[in-house]
């Protein structure tokens, strides 16, 4: 056989079909949540590529093919929507359900997934890779912001100037504009509990 016609035969295997559409959807997923990685996008899109090349070889059913659709979507609605696992649950399910039938045609032929050795080794990647991506995003939700002009509150600095009604503070390497409730003397340490525009407003900080 010419090497297109080795590929054609290595594709027309519906086990290799299924394991080229999970790491597709795997590659591309990991480049969508890390822009820039480049190799997970790269491996993904040659594998969309092989994985479409291989769906135009086999017969394949339609309802399978959006059983598996839309488990990737219920995945995927997992992360912005909190269903306590529900969501992704049903996501699993439909790509068992759609990688059992897709290519379920006795009509046209005996092509089948291999369900124990192929389909539930793959669905099981993407529920781990999938877990994972899902606890972290929820991690990252609850936490405090870690940047911006917020960061600030709470943080403690000197005073670089007398502070009332008006005067500067020296925090994190910067001298902002200040003012205090409390007149606080130059040098003492003190306690920003708010941001106005450029301005920060501070207290005295409770020595411990």
């Amino acid at each position: 056989m010419t090497p297109v016609q080795r590929l054609f035969n290595f594709l027309s295997e519906p086990n290799i079909a299924v394991i080229l559409g999970a790491l597709a959807f795997l590659g591309l997923y990991i480049e969508f949540n890390n822009p820039g990685m480049i190799v997970p996008g790269a491996i993904g899109v040659v594998c969309l590529v092989l994985a479409a090349l291989a769906f135009q070889i086999l017969p394949f059913s339609w309802i399978g093919l959006i059983l598996i659709a839309t488990g990737i979507g219920l995945l995927i609605a997992e992360i912005f929507v909190t269903s306590f696992g529900l969501l992704f649950t049903a996501g699993l399910l439909c790509l068992l359900a759609g990688g059992a039938m897709v290519f379920d045609r006795p009509d046209v032929s005996t092509l089948n997934v291999s369900f124990w050795t192929v389909l539930v080794p793959a669905v099981a990647g993407i529920a781990v890779f999938g877990g994972i991506a899902v606890f972290a995003l929820s991690r990252s939700l609850w936490t405090a912001q870690t940047a911006g002009v917020d960061e600030l509150i709470g943080l403690v600095g000197k005073a670089s100037t007398a502070v009332g009604d008006s005067g500067k503070v020296f925090v994190r390497g910067e001298y902002w504009n200040a003012t205090s409730e409390e007149p606080i003397a130059p040098g003492e340490a003190v306690e920003i509990t708010g941001v106005r525009g450029l301005s920060i407003q501070v207290r005295r900080a409770h020595k411990s």
